[in-house]
């Protein structure tokens, strides 16, 4: 017998727009497992299944959704408009993304680049956060140097409680996922945050110095207003759906170059290279811009090919 439609806990109303009418109710889908999602409405939380071709359209924690009930269970029965929605992690209406580095493992800055062109494509905030901080504020001393014209930088240390009162304050109210490579303590960092998620945290290969994932499905989490999303996908990224020109304006925007589809590579009165040489862009930011851009225009040749 499914527990569908079972209310697990009730929670403070108020934070998640919802209404009922007769059976139906809206709220926010905050976890899916197995075609079985939860679902957050003002009334409690109700575990649901799929109706009808939403179980082939698929429906993503963050969705904000009806559902009904036909006196056994209640069943998702639409999903709202979208914001934003994502494949890997499967994952909607997101507001901010907190990218997460670390002094250990090593960063992995192309990540880092590759995260933030996905976030302004999607129309999501993105802040670099570099934890660990009590152990090596190098990482942070660079990463603001490289990205603070670009984007917020802030820095925290989840095993001594810094800096999480500063974000707090900056996540209030918004719908926040913590992105990153294993073991750069984004569970730990949330558990910071809200201590009943108690959420487990990776350890670190002595071997490869790479984490471990600890992550296995997306759950949303409700935070002063608005939720954390906890997800098992961000830390591998390939981009797709977007083209080079796009790129080059993301990460350089409206330069001066003499040519306005100027791709900084090899073109004549380039701007951008010129504030290489100058050292007033960074040489390491401009070659992890050349590979991304050498990466998605060879994804483009292979595509045509096949």
């Amino acid at each position: 017998m499914s527990n569908s439609g079972k209310i697990l806990n009730q929670e403070n109303k108020g934070t998640v727009n919802t209404s009922k009418t007769k059976d139906s109710l809206t709220g926010k889908v905050i976890k899916g497992v197995g075609g079985v999602f939860d679902v957050l409405t003002e009334q409690g939380r109700f575990v649901c299944m799929a109706r009808g071709k939403l179980r082939k359209e698929g429906i993503l924690a963050g969705d904000n959704v009806l559902i009904s009930s036909d006196g056994r269970g209640y069943a998702v029965e639409k999903i709202f408009e979208r914001k934003n929605s994502f494949i890997r992690p499967p994952l909607s209406n997101l507001d901010m993304l907190i990218v997460v580095i670390a002094p250990v493992p090593k960063p992995d800055y192309l990540l880092v680049e590759k995260l933030i062109v996905y976030c302004v494509k999607n129309k999501v905030e993105p802040v670099i956060l570099v934890n660990k901080c009590d152990i090596d504020c190098n990482v942070y001393e660079k990463c603001y140097n490289d990205f603070k014209d670009k984007v917020k930088v802030i820095k925290s240390s989840a095993l001594c409680g810094k800096g999480i009162k500063q974000i707090k304050s900056l996540i209030k109210g918004k719908t926040v996922c913590f992105a990153g490579q294993s073991a750069v303590g984004k569970s730990s960092l949330i558990n910071a945050l809200l201590p009943e998620s108690n959420l487990k945290t990776a350890s670190i290969s002595k071997k490869t110095e790479r984490g471990k994932h600890t992550t296995r499905h997306v759950e949303l989490f409700r935070f002063d207003g608005g939720f954390i999303a906890d997800t098992c996908g961000f830390s591998v990224l390939e981009l797709f759906d977007i083209g080079v020109n796009e790129v080059a304006k993301i990460f350089f925007g409206e330069c001066g170059c003499k040519f306005s589809d100027c791709l900084h590579k090899d073109e004549p009165y380039c701007c951008v290279r010129e504030m290489v040489q100058n050292g007033e862009i960074s040489k390491e930011r401009y070659e992890r811009y050349l590979k991304i851009i050498e990466n998605l225009n060879g994804s483009l040749n292979k595509n045509e090919r096949s």
